[in-house]
């Protein structure tokens, strides 16, 4: 998957592999580097933060991603998923 992926929508890029399963609720933060989502699964009605990242941000993100997933305590945020892409993480 490449940056090409993400979909333009009111200053917001959201994967395409994202928007096909969750709606957007609000965007907390909108960088050219950095982005993160209040989304929504279509069918359930479960929220998550969604967070993208660019270029060096991509990097900690991912490293960040990987933390959350080796550390499954309470107080933590639980790591659903995560995906590489051509110059990015989400």
């Amino acid at each position: 998957m490449s940056i090409d992926n993400f979909t333009y929508d009111d200053k917001n890029f959201i994967p395409q592999i994202i928007s096909e399963s969750y709606r957007q609720i609000s965007c907390l933060k909108h960088t050219k580097e950095k982005q993160v989502y209040v989304v929504e699964e279509k069918t359930t009605g479960e929220k998550y933060i969604l967070k993208c990242a660019l270029n060096d941000g991509a990097k900690f993100l991912e490293t960040e991603y990987i933390f959350l997933k080796e550390h499954d305590f309470d107080f933590l945020p639980k790591a659903v998923w995560g995906k590489k892409i051509d110059h990015g993480f989400y």
